[in-house]
């Protein structure tokens, strides 16, 4: 494989998911905040106005500092491992975590599993300065909560607590999987829930190449990611007889039409994985780009 230097400019209405849940070196941090916001809007936005700040003893943050004298790139792969309980501390399993972005736009979401439990990672710029994640779930008050300085955080472990609704909240199912049409990305298709997105900018210097790709993991209500769109858009061609392309799971997909000279249009392919892959199970995106010469294929 070409030596080659990646240069990841993550431009997001996303940041990724894949990956396994925190861990680490670094300084724990216990300052973070529980903040409210009334939120309204598109597919996906989990905001309504029964969302409110209800911190209770149950609640805890122990974030994980990333280690200040070690290299950071711009780019920064984030834990989170969140844990949903009601105010007496017990597991609350089927809540639905989504991540959103400084700018409101959902990054991922995901169903706690029997144990309460939620398991994702991102890629996440270093300067980027707060994230939010709101829970939903169908017999308790929705919820938000601020991480703040989430570029400066090698993994965000939190306990998030919900209070009983006092009355039910009536939402509408399309598609009867379980997920509300507000946080259901595909809400006429009971075989998807969820899309995961990232946007980045490689730089492969030996080569010359610049590319802008766009992905989009779709996954289904057992968190696990179905079917991947992979969008590239060349910015620079460098050499002809150079191919771009991706491994995901040890699965090849090339990003050029042209195998001959390296086309610079613009290519999108629908990816569908042989079997559902279980998000901690899948590379961080943008996975494992790469450009090689015609000749080595």
């Amino acid at each position: 494989m070409n030596k080659m230097i990646i240069l990841l400019i993550l431009a997001m209405f996303a940041f990724s998911c894949g990956g396994s849940s925190g861990g680490g070196t670094g300084a724990v941090n216990n300052t973070g905040t529980v903040a409210s916001d009334d939120n309204s809007g598109s597919t996906g936005n989990t905001g309504d106005n029964s969302t409110a700040e209800k911190p209770s003893t149950t609640d805890s943050i122990n974030d994980v500092v990333r280690d200040s004298d070690g290299a950071i790139a711009e780019v920064e792969p984030v834990d989170f491992e969140i844990t949903v309980v009601d105010m007496e501390g017990r597991p609350l399993s089927n809540a639905i975590v989504t991540l959103k972005d400084e700018n409101d736009s959902v990054v991922t979401s995901a169903l706690s599993d029997e144990v309460g439990l939620v398991l994702f990672t991102v890629p996440v710029e270093t300067d980027d300065t707060i994230a939010t994640i709101s829970i939903l779930h169908p017999e308790y008050e929705a919820r938000e909560i601020s991480v703040d300085g989430i570029g400066s955080l090698e993994a965000v472990i939190r306990t998030v607590s919900l209070e009983a609704a006092t009355e039910p909240v009536i939402r509408t199912d399309t598609d009867g999987d379980g997920i509300p049409d507000e946080v259901d990305a595909f809400p006429a298709d009971s075989e998807l829930a969820f899309v995961s997105k990232g946007r980045f900018t490689l730089k492969f210097a030996e080569a010359g190449f610049v590319v802008k790709l766009h992905i989009t993991e779709k996954l289904n209500i057992r968190n696990e990611v179905v079917e991947v769109t992979l969008h590239s858009i060349p910015v620079e061609a460098g050499e002809a007889g150079y191919l771009f392309g991706v491994n995901i799971n040890d699965e090849r997909v090339l990003l050029i039409r042209d195998l001959n000279t390296g086309s610079t249009k613009p290519v999108m392919i629908n990816f569908k994985l042989r079997t559902p892959v279980p998000r901690a199970d899948m590379p961080v995106m943008p996975y494992e780009p790469f450009v090689k010469p015609v000749g080595d294929l």
